[in-house]
């Protein structure tokens, strides 16, 4: 996409929205890597600028609870 000059930011975000089902946060430590986070891409909201995102697993269930007590989505805007 970036061989095309007027291609917005948001239409690449649009296209990994659309591509990409899976997000795994992999931890690196000393001799081992751990699976920090699972999430599922379920989208990108144009308007919001943000993605749609629902917790498949989490290493840390307490921050699970915390930061999405429902288990629905939740919306990640890339900084």
């Amino acid at each position: 996409m970036r061989s095309h000059a007027q291609t917005a930011f948001s239409d690449v975000e649009a296209e990994i929205g659309e591509a990409v089902d899976f997000v795994v946060h992999v931890e690196r430590q000393p001799g081992r890597r751990i699976i920090r986070e699972v999430l599922r891409l379920n989208g990108y909201n144009r308007a919001k600028e943000s993605f749609h995102c629902e917790a498949v697993y989490d290493a840390n269930p307490v921050s699970n609870l915390h930061n999405n007590p429902t288990g629905k989505d939740t919306d990640y805007a890339i900084a």
